[in-house]
């Protein structure tokens, strides 16, 4: 608002009903100030601060929200849009619904499914090209609404030139002067142009000419890299182009004309158009001179002005005479949609950067959420993609961390298959970094269990998770674990039969068979033990094997057979230390254990629990389960076992694009925090996204360690 009085009235406009209501105000930024210091005749019991410091702002206390919900009726959000759909994602579950939530303009937020009654969802591609069809005259905004970048905030740019200046040049501060310099223009209501802000860069903070220069060349080489077109917003200009339409790009920006039609031409704009940039007219839509200097420019035409900010492009359009149609930014998207929460995983500047490429595939169509009401559609093999690429890359750099501590890394079949892929890519990209040798081996519980029990000592191990999950079949247990027969009476759950006999007599009757299984096996062993010399595995003094969830059996399995001991890079693990793995020290896991066994039952202690298993189909091979070795050598595999292939050489071709697609963007993503790549696998379960029948479809499992008739979708477990 223009002064103290405006502002009361708007805010007495709005919130006028809840005078005499206790209201905290959550925030501490400048529209939690501009309440604080402008508005009176209010019960304004304090401020809530996210990371829940106490202080004072304007002379009001600051709460934390565990505080403000014992006392208020009222908790107005102070934030843009955007940012106010994050902070209800973020407290709507603490909030008891009493309390009412309202945001700025002073819309009831407490809703269960929030995210669909945003009124954004009624602006569809067929309304604002039916609204084109009416003007002679088209505004668009351009960053945001024909363009966009590859990073969660324009300034993340700085981020990536301080970054870069940090690693050729002495240690500087460049992202907080770079804002520094534009906010110290926007306090005096100036705008500055790109040379303006680095003039005040090189004064201010004493910077050389030369530093200036670099900086100022690294920046816009770092815009180029990142702007990529709208592509639908794109396909619409082109539209109103050829339909006759007068064109001008209206934008507060400040890059210069040349600068500007640089990033347009290379997003596939290069014609058609007259630019109206706020630096070069020393003019803003933010204060609505521009859209006057527009106007005179179009004559008596009317105006439609295409933006992404409800009030600069929406508002302030309108105030001067111009009509205007808002869309939503890829970023306001997201922050409207129902995966909003994902803004809260964010640790790490890879996980910003990714949650920007991310927001520039799945939002790059400002209409795609309409149809839908908020609600995200997963319909590709690339949009699986986009879920499991962060736990991939992070998994991915946490394997070649703890493999540099070992000789040789196992990336056993068919889930080591793709990280095996990424592995070997990286080790013959980065020779600097002398990263052990890795090898893809066959294994699989049945084969390696098998090869596995030479005395009655293993056989009781490896019966351990017969007794821990008392729910599996005794004799279809033994029939996939040791390819032996039992009686018909030990078709059961094991549950029933330690009921019925006790567990020690079970173990009693169960070892008779030992001596049996051992004699019937022996050639199994023997010709798979000759696969493994065939590897050459014995050369080495030091093995580890990457897995994505374990409960330790292959690394157990495969140190019993080679007579060595193999420890464990994984994702996360399941009630370690056990009797195949009892030494914690050789485990290294990301997660930690995701499932415990208590009392013959599994439990969940993470997400991971059920999620891994879409992992570990998506990583695997087009191939079946191991069953063994033939006596060429070759491994064999189980029929109809196999993965649906569309499905896993669909998402794999898909990250592999995404690797090299990034990496050309000079984006590696090998700081991925472990909450971000577990939040963004959230993006495939049915609250946050709804995936399309026949790409479900493919996600079928079937285990045969199961008794082989188990089918299930795995999409219907999340």
């Amino acid at each position: 608002m223009e002064n103290p009085q405006a502002y009361q009235e708007n805010f007495n406009r709005i919130f006028s009903n809840y005078r005499g209501k206790r209201i905290a105000i959550y925030g501490t930024g400048q529209n939690a100030r501009l309440i604080a210091e402008y508005v009176s005749g209010y019960t304004i019991i304090g401020f809530i601060s996210r990371d829940g410091t106490e202080g004072m702002l304007s002379g009001q206390v600051i709460l934390s929200i565990d505080v403000a919900i014992t006392m208020a009726d009222v908790i107005i959000i102070a934030a843009t849009m955007a940012s106010t759909n994050i902070v209800y994602s973020r407290i709507r579950k603490i909030v008891p619904p009493e309390i009412n939530i309202l945001n700025l303009y002073g819309e009831l937020l407490n809703e269960k499914e929030p995210y669909r009654e945003y009124s954004c969802w009624e602006k569809s591609e067929k309304k604002l090209c039916s609204k084109i069809d009416l003007y002679t005259t088209i505004s668009f905004d351009i960053f945001d609404t024909l363009i966009m970048r590859r990073v969660l905030k324009p300034e993340d740019i700085f981020e990536k030139v301080e970054y870069r200046g940090n690693t050729e040049r002495r240690k500087n501060e460049f992202k907080q002067w770079r804002m520094d310099a534009e906010q110290s223009f926007r306090l005096k209501k100036q705008i500055p142009s790109f040379r303006d802000i680095y003039k005040w860069l090189a004064v201010k903070r004493n910077v050389s000419e030369e530093t200036i220069e670099q900086w100022k060349k690294w920046e816009i080489e770092k815009e180029r890299q990142c702007i990529i077109p709208r592509n639908r917003m794109v396909e619409i200009y082109h539209t109103a182009l050829s339909a006759g339409k007068k064109i001008f790009f209206t934008s507060d920006m400040y890059f210069s004309s040349e600068e500007i039609r640089g990033f347009l031409k290379q997003c596939g704009i290069k014609e058609g158009y007259e630019l109206f940039v706020s630096c070069e007219f020393h003019a803003s839509k933010q204060d609505g001179s521009l859209y006057q200097k527009l106007k005179e420019k179009a004559g008596k035409d009317k105006i439609l002005h295409i933006g992404d900010h409800k009030i600069i492009d929406g508002i302030m359009a309108e105030k001067n005479g111009v009509d205007s149609f808002t869309i939503l930014s890829g970023y306001d998207l997201l922050a409207s949609s129902s995966f909003v929460q994902i803004f809260d995983c964010v640790q790490t500047n890879d996980d910003r950067d990714y949650l920007g490429y991310f927001i520039s595939v799945m939002f790059n169509n400002p209409f795609v959420l309409s149809e839908h009401t908020g609600k995200i559609q997963l319909s590709s093999y690339r949009d699986i993609a986009l879920a499991i690429y962060p736990i991939t890359m992070m998994f991915l750099t946490y394997i070649i961390k703890n493999s540099q501590r070992y000789e040789c890394i196992l990336f056993p079949s068919r889930d080591g298959f793709f990280l095996y892929q990424l592995y070997e890519r990286i080790r013959s990209a980065r020779k600097g970094m002398k990263l052990p040798d890795a090898k893809y081996i066959y294994v699989s519980r049945m084969t390696l269990s098998r090869a596995a029990i030479h005395d009655e000592k293993s056989f009781i191990v490896l019966l351990d998770k017969l007794f821990h999950d008392r729910t599996l079949n005794c004799k279809e247990y033994f029939l996939n674990q040791f390819n032996a027969e039992l009686s018909e009476e030990y078709n059961v759950p094991i549950g029933r039969l330690i009921e019925q006999w006790g567990e020690e007599e079970l173990i009693r009757k169960l070892k008779s068979y030992c001596p049996e299984i051992i004699e019937k096996l022996r050639k199994h062993k023997a010709l798979y033990l000759e696969y493994l010399h065939g590897l050459k595995l014995n050369q080495y003094h030091s093995i580890a094997m990457a897995d994505i969830v374990s409960y330790g059996t292959q690394v157990y399995c495969l140190s019993q057979i080679l007579e060595k001991t193999i420890d464990m890079i994984a994702l996360g693990t399941t009630d370690i230390p056990n009797p195949y793995i009892d030494d914690e020290k050789r485990v290294f896991s990301v997660y930690g254990n995701v499932n415990k066994i208590t009392d013959g039952a599994v439990y969940s202690c993470s997400k991971l629990s059920v999620l891994h298993l879409l992992l570990e189909m998506l990583y695997a091979s087009t191939d079946g389960q191991l069953t063994g070795i033939s006596e060429n050598g070759m491994p064999l595999f189980q029929n109809k076992t196999s993965y649906n292939r569309a499905l896993i050489t669909g998402v794999q071709e898909e990250l592999m694009k995404m690797i090299e697609e990034t990496e050309k963007s000079g984006f590696h993503y090998e700081n991925i925090s472990p909450e971000f790549a577990m939040g963004m696998m959230q993006l495939l379960f049915h609250q946050h996204a709804d995936i399309d029948e026949k790409l479900k479809e493919q996600f079928l499992f079937s285990d045969p360690y199961m008794g082989g008739v188990k089918e299930v979708n795995l999409m219907d477990l999340l």
